[in-house]
């Protein structure tokens, strides 16, 4: 539905060409959902204060920070994914690969507008914003663990590892901001659903 306003919008300004580009990018669901997510922010910033330059700067590179090194991070793992990971023993609960893409999009756009939120309110360099910097290595790291490199131990080590930061992360943007904690729960379930996956896949191919 909101995509309809904003589609809405550009139309009624005029901005046929836009509203075009727009719909061509919207038919890629990563891209989609990363257009999505983006104009909800921004837009419902703007009409929560003034934005300045400097913090539509800072609400673009909070999104496209992980969104960007994700994506990169996915496509290089494109091929292991379709050759390797199908070839491992994995439960009746798995998930089918094309959900990744759009699931993972989703995330790391909640963490980028969170991440940008508490930056605002307390700075990059304070402590909620130094667990989201470990949380989001331990997350890119995991792909290539599991992945390329096939180290299925490593891999459950670092997922492990990725929920307790994850679950500090929460606690202190929470002090900060309310809406900022909650941003993270979704990927917080999301995270527990991959490690016990990890976990099953890692115990039932030990022998491989």
């Amino acid at each position: 539905m909101r995509w309809r306003t904003y589609a809405l919008c550009g139309r009624r300004r005029g901005t046929r060409s836009l509203l075009c580009q727009w719909t061509v990018l919207s038919m890629i669901p990563e891209v989609s959902l990363s257009l999505s997510l983006l104009s909800l922010c921004s837009f419902e910033t703007k009409n929560l204060t003034k934005f300045s330059m400097g913090n539509t700067l800072s609400l673009v590179a909070s999104m496209v920070t992980p969104l960007g090194i994700g994506t990169a991070i996915g496509i290089s793992m494109r091929d292991d994914v379709k050759s390797w990971y199908p070839t491992i023993r994995k439960p009746a609960w798995t998930p089918p690969n094309w959900i990744f893409g759009p699931v993972w999009t989703a995330l790391y756009g909640m963490m980028g507008f969170a991440s940008h939120r508490v930056a605002g309110m307390v700075g990059w360099t304070s402590k909620p914003l130094q667990l989201y910097a470990a949380n989001l290595v331990l997350n890119f790291l995991w792909s290539p663990l599991f992945f390329k490199w096939h180290r299925l131990g490593a891999a459950a080590c670092d997922i492990t590892a990725l929920l307790g930061v994850l679950y500090a992360t929460i606690v202190e943007f929470s002090k900060v901001d309310e809406l900022s904690g909650r941003l993270l729960l979704p990927y917080l379930g999301w995270s527990c659903y991959a490690t016990a996956l990890t976990y099953n896949i890692w115990l039932n191919n030990r022998d491989s």
